[in-house]
This record gives C-alpha cells, sequence and structure tokens, in this order.
C-alpha cells in the first residue's frame, strides 16, 4: 500500500495533499497568523505532525519560483526549512523538489500553464476539484510522486 504526499509551499497557503494507491485521502493547506521565525517554526510543526500521520513513501515538493524579489528570502526560509524537516524525516531518497513548470506540464500539458487553467485540467484529467490553487499543485506532484514510484517498479 504505497501512500504519496504533495506540497506546494507558501508562506501564506502551503496546500497538500495525501494519497494512498492512488485514492485521495485527505488535503488540505496550512498557514500561520504569527510572524517571522515564529511563522516558520508553526509551519514546520504542522508538516510534520502530517507526516507523522501518513507517513508517505514518496514526497514530491514544489521547487523555487521566485517571482517577486521582494519576499524571495522569506520563500527561501520556509523553502529551506521544509527541505531540511523532509530530510530529517526520511533522508534525502524519499522526496524531491520538482520546478514549477514540470507541475504544469504534467497536468495540462504545457510548462507554461496559467494557475488558473491548473484547476479546470486537474477536474478533466482526474475529476477533482479543490478550493485552492495551492491544493490543486500539491494534488499534481502527489500524481507525480505516485507516478514515479509506479515507474521504479517497473
Amino acid at each position: 500500500m504505497a501512500t504519496v504526499m504533495g506540497i506546494d509551499p507558501s508562506l501564506t497557503s502551503t496546500g497538500w495533499v495525501v494519497l494512498r494507491d492512488g485514492k485521495l485521502i485527505e488535503h488540505g493547506t496550512i498557514g500561520s497568523e504569527k510572524k517571522d521565525i515564529e511563522r516558520l517554526i508553526d509551519l514546520e510543526i504542522q508538516v510534520k505532525s502530517i507526516l507523522a500521520k501518513y507517513f508517505p513513501d514518496l514526497i514530491f515538493i514544489e521547487d523555487y519560483a521566485f517571482s517577486r524579489a521582494d519576499r524571495a528570502h522569506q520563500k527561501g526560509e520556509w523553502g529551506g526549512i521544509l527541505r531540511r524537516r523532509l530530510y530529517l524525516w526520511c533522508g534525502p531518497e524519499k522526496w524531491k523538489a520538482i520546478s514549477p513548470s514540470t507541475v504544469k506540464k504534467f497536468c495540462t500539458g504545457k510548462g507554461n500553464a496559467k494557475k488558473e487553467d491548473m484547476k479546470l485540467w486537474a477536474f478533466k484529467k482526474w475529476g477533482v476539484e479543490f478550493e485552492t490553487n495551492d491544493e490543486v499543485d500539491a494534488y499534481v506532484l502527489a500524481k507525480l510522486a505516485e507516478k514515479e514510484l509506479k515507474d521504479r517498479e517497473g
């Protein structure tokens, strides 16, 4: 019974999805009203709690996409803390960062698709609907992780 997880990291709304044997088990977003380092610690604790609940076999996170230079350092801090948490949780072999263009291409066929197009394509391709773009991206990441596990098995 394979369990995979997709995480779309964001300081304000980190989307996450857990699939087990191809079925959507749970999804959501996490965030924090705290500021600075306290927010980063709070987000890390929330991710650790989700990991402890599901023990995923493989986790894909969306890699950095620095669209606004004024927030790049903050995004980088959360990205670094998330990567550290995953490394401590399962080592380097059970998680991978996937480029945003790969996520978009897997879902829509185009690596430069708009965020809002992802919801429609996820519904067309897999019949799933989510309230947030963050959860959609996390679902696509989980589907990519699922595909990689299948490819590894041959």
